[in-house]
């Protein structure tokens, strides 16, 4: 069997729907979010948090754990399980 496709979504505003076809599809039990911050610090934005946030609600019906949601920089990375944000 293949893997799935992997979900590049270039925009804080994303459909839940987009995110998580792929659980759905695949029976995937969880989800981890990685982007980038090509041109300035690993801090999450407002955008950020906010997605995550929304994410995390939509997985919490559909069973799905959200294990973490990482923005890496050129110099470093933020996880969002480490510093408290989920």
């Amino acid at each position: 069997m293949a893997g799935p496709e992997p979900l590049l979504i270039a925009a804080p505003t994303a459909q839940l729907s987009d995110i998580f076809i792929s659980n759905i599809k695949c029976l995937f039990l969880s989800r981890s979010m990685l982007h980038n911050h090509p041109a300035g610090t690993a801090e999450p934005s407002r955008a950020d948090r906010n997605l995550t946030q929304r994410m995390m609600a939509a997985a919490q019906p559909l069973a799905v754990t959200v294990h973490d949601h990482l923005v890496i920089c050129r110099d470093g990375y933020v996880s969002f399980r480490k510093a408290g944000l989920m």
